[in-house]
């Protein structure tokens, strides 16, 4: 979700068009199971989040086993950006109060990462819900124990008379400069973990597990 986003959507009428599907294949300098193994550790949604300027906090997490038998882990979590990108003179008439967040749902397989058990994601945004729609699904393909293909495809509309196509074509040019820093986020946490990084108050912290370090 980019800041430019909230600025398109204020106060326009509803279009009519088909998502816009954007696809990412990248090579990732990493194992396949290392890197998935980070879908599980909260504390690097934690360290995303600081990186992309919100506050992250943690709703639930469901772990059940599915009809093959496999690990299914179900999350929701709330994204507060820590500044809102909703102009104050319009946030009433959208229905936007002073803090901005936004939810995200993750569904994925602990142990299977191809694209058969990919992780989806779908987003839901506080306001123009039904005419902002994000959604995606990720998988890996291992080349070697320290190396993969990372690929995505997602899912982007945005029912904005006027606007939509060029917010899209914005969105989309955020979302590829942020899968492009992923490969090296995930490097630096495996490195560093989340020292000194502290998102949300303390309770929001503990639990997932983390020192918050003001």
């Amino acid at each position: 979700f980019d800041l430019r986003l909230a600025r398109f959507v204020c106060c326009k009428a509803v279009r009519v068009a088909m998502p816009r599907e954007i696809s990412i294949e990248m090579p990732f300098a990493m194992g396949a199971a290392d890197f998935w193994a980070l879908r599980m550790d909260r504390n690097f949604d934690v360290f995303c989040a600081h990186h992309d300027k919100m506050n992250y906090h943690p709703e639930s997490n469901e772990v059940t086993i599915d009809a093959e038998g496999l690990v299914y882990v179900q999350q929701r979590n709330r994204l507060q950006m820590k500044e809102n990108p909703v102009p104050k003179s319009v946030r009433s008439m959208v229905g936007s109060g002073d803090d901005f967040s936004y939810r995200v749902h993750y569904r994925f397989h602990r142990d299977a990462f191809d694209e058969a058990h990919p992780f989806r994601y779908t987003t839901e945004f506080p306001v123009l819900s039904e005419r902002i729609k994000v959604e995606g699904r990720q998988w890996l393909v291992p080349i070697s124990p320290t190396a993969c293909t990372f690929r995505a495809v997602v899912h982007l509309s945005i029912l904005i008379s006027g606007v939509g196509g060029a917010a899209e074509r914005a969105v989309e040019k955020s979302m590829r400069a942020a899968y492009n820093e992923l490969a090296g986020r995930a490097a630096r946490f495996r490195a560093h973990g989340t020292a000194g990084i502290c998102s949300g108050p303390r309770s929001e912290e503990r639990r997932v597990g983390k020192e918050c370090r003001s």
